[in-house]
């Protein structure tokens, strides 16, 4: 039986008397590769999957009926269920999540992860602001590989903010450079040993 570990990253200071408000509307968009969205725990929670096919961000666009507190995580909110899948071909060292378009002083507040081998991010950090957070460090997902990864975050509201309000979360991959496979190798090896012959007959010419 494997055990359930965890990574978390969480800012205390944070305001539970925010009214309650419910996301009306999901979609998403970008060049990074696709997704499933749903709207659980009573409106409160993004339920969603991303299988990233290529080095391009995602952006999950969300419609909001006020400011509040909300999630964005795997389908039933635990990260042991993964939600992010790498299907881009090259170790995924980094993945950052960022607040694009929201209301001044809307912020994160809780960064977290699955610890499970043999796929996670064992680094958590925000970003200033708390606009955004940054998972990455040893080991990543690797190619074909998964793991589970949950942002919650509070939206702001003011008399100058307008209502719905719309915001993007973007989720921006990091990849390792590709290793070039022994083929690869041995015919830049020959490449440049013909290279230098050339330079040595030229110099004895």
């Amino acid at each position: 039986m494997r055990r359930l570990a965890y990574g978390t990253a969480a800012l205390l200071l944070f305001s539970s008397s925010t009214p309650a408000a419910i996301i009306t509307a999901l979609s998403s968009s970008g060049a990074g590769g696709t997704t499933t969205l749903a709207i659980e725990n009573a409106g409160q929670r993004a339920a969603f999957t991303a299988t990233f096919t290529a080095n391009a961000p995602i952006d999950i666009h969300f419609t909001v009926d006020g400011p509040g507190n909300y999630s964005l995580a795997p389908p039933g909110g635990s990260v042991s269920v993964p939600n992010i899948f790498n299907a881009a071909g090259a170790r995924m060292t980094a993945l950052d999540f960022d607040l694009v378009g929201a209301p001044a002083g809307s912020q994160l507040n809780l960064l977290q992860s699955s610890n499970l081998p043999p796929d996670f991010f064992s680094h958590l950090a925000f970003k200033p602001l708390f606009t955004g957070g940054t998972f990455s460090g040893p080991p990543g997902i690797s190619p074909g590989g998964d793991t589970g990864l949950r942002v919650d975050f509070q939206i702001a509201g003011s008399p100058t903010v307008a209502e719905p309000i719309d915001f993007i979360v973007r989720l921006t991959p990091t990849f390792a450079p590709p290793v070039p496979e022994p083929a690869t190798l041995v015919s830049l090896g020959i490449a440049a040993l013909t290279a230098g012959a050339w330079r040595l007959r030229r110099r004895l010419m």
